[in-house]
């Protein structure tokens, strides 16, 4: 990245002071591995779908069901965005329940009142809601849930969701709180919404 500022078709196009990291599944993972550093490499906010701190128990990281915690004193703002249909957040919890890994994430592993976390689940979209086309090569596919929403819906709010939020956090557009931001969606589609914030805010469910 750093080459391509300076030297490439990129340069004069990339602002370093205003950079945000966002991933699907795996790479979802990835995103919120790097939230759990203090202003990790100049990151100003992160992004996830289909991705939670709970550990699947691959290779020798971490026990399967055990929590990443985040806690960071200075971690990047955090948008935890997920389906209540995803198959694979499913497989990854005690109850079965889609929606648990994203919950513990935001009891257990996000620390209160070190940054900014928010959740927003949509009801409907499975793990690969996120994808267009989906690819069938995925293994992630056999695993998941039938999509239960529209998934054109689905993607134009979660498109939605991730802009205002990287206005919120001053990487780009506008800067709307978290309930305008979902108040301005089909209220169908949201699910669930939770956020944690810094110590002189209340939690807000």
């Amino acid at each position: 990245v750093l080459a391509a500022a300076s030297d490439g078709p990129l340069a004069g196009r990339l602002d370093l002071g205003r950079l945000a990291v966002g991933g699907h599944s795996s790479g979802g993972r990835t995103a919120l591995d790097l939230a759990s550093f203090d202003e990790p490499f100049g990151v100003a906010a992160v992004f996830s779908y289909g991705a939670s701190l709970v550990n699947s128990g691959m290779g020798a990281f971490a026990e399967r069901g055990s929590v990443l915690p985040c806690d960071a004193a200075r971690p990047p703002p955090l948008l935890l965005l997920g389906g209540s249909e995803d198959g694979v957040s499913a497989g990854l919890s005690e109850s079965g329940d889609a929606t648990e890994t994203l919950r513990r994430t935001m009891a257990e592993g996000v620390a209160p009142g070190s940054g900014r976390a928010e959740l927003c689940i949509l009801r409907g979209a499975n793990h690969m809601a996120f994808c267009e086309p989906v690819d069938p090569t995925c293994s992630a596919v056999d695993s998941d849930r039938p999509l239960g929403a529209d998934g054109a819906a689905v993607r134009s709010a979660l498109g939605a969701l991730i802009v205002d939020f990287l206005g919120a956090a001053g990487v780009a557009g506008s800067r709307l709180a978290p309930e305008e931001r979902t108040a301005a969606l089909a209220p169908p589609l949201i699910f669930a919404a939770d956020a944690v914030r810094v110590p002189d805010d209340a939690r807000c469910v």
